[in-house]
């Protein structure tokens, strides 16, 4: 009963990657497939990391939410972690910058020197993009960003982001259910979609000259 179970699992798993390879070409999206020698010489820990971001960012695409002109663009990678979705980033040829706070995960980011067009850094995200000059980026993605119950990481994060962000640029997140919530109330209306339970996009908008988020002066775009 449990080898069944096990059978039809993966199988399951083995058809959700061929939906997913077949999406990413129709809408001009690279996967790393997870028989190329670049995907076996990961851990398993960047082997889930690519995965996830790679069905996020398909997601994303689909509903229209993200370009490939963001892909291609400048983009931070926020709380890289061991560095698998900056490597799907790299691989559809955007400028990637990759940074987390936890010195652990970047030195085995950097120690398996998997991207060498990707910029590795070890420090706080959200001052590193407060410093950044004003709409420099065009994607910003928080992959299993928090969990943060208060919101007072995603207040500062959105801030920073938004300060960085080009006006038709994007922020992509993925969280659990409860963070993403909190993500929804705290960023400016109109602008944040859901695109499925754990992944959400917001888009960027033409800032006031105020620069306050939710201004009605601001234009979503």
């Amino acid at each position: 009963m449990l080898f069944d179970c096990a059978l039809m699992s993966q199988k399951h798993d083995k058809q959700k990657n061929v939906n997913l390879f077949h999406t990413a070409r129709r809408l001009g999206i690279k996967l790393l497939h997870t028989d190329s020698r670049r995907y076996q010489t990961l851990n398993p820990i960047q082997k889930f990391e690519v995965m996830h971001a790679q069905e996020a960012i398909i997601a994303a695409s689909e509903a229209g939410l993200l370009l490939k002109s963001h892909l291609s663009g400048k983009v931070l990678d926020f709380g890289c972690g061991l560095g698998g979705g900056a490597l799907v980033l790299s691989y559809n040829g955007a400028n990637v910058t990759a940074i987390d706070i936890d010195s652990k995960p970047i030195e085995e980011f950097s120690k398996y020197n998997l991207i060498d067009s990707v910029k590795i850094i070890q420090g706080d995200g959200i001052a590193y993009m407060d410093n950044l000059p004003e709409n420099s980026l065009d994607l910003v993605t928080a992959f299993i960003f928090g969990p943060d119950f208060e919101g007072s990481l995603i207040r500062r994060f959105f801030a920073t982001a938004n300060h960085a962000m080009k006006p038709k640029g994007r922020i992509l997140i993925t969280s659990e259910t409860g963070t993403l919530s909190l993500v929804d109330r705290n960023c400016c209306d109109g602008c944040g979609h859901f695109v499925s339970r754990n992944v959400f996009v917001v888009k960027g908008f033409e800032k006031s000259k105020k620069g306050v988020r939710g201004d009605s002066k601001n234009t979503v775009y």
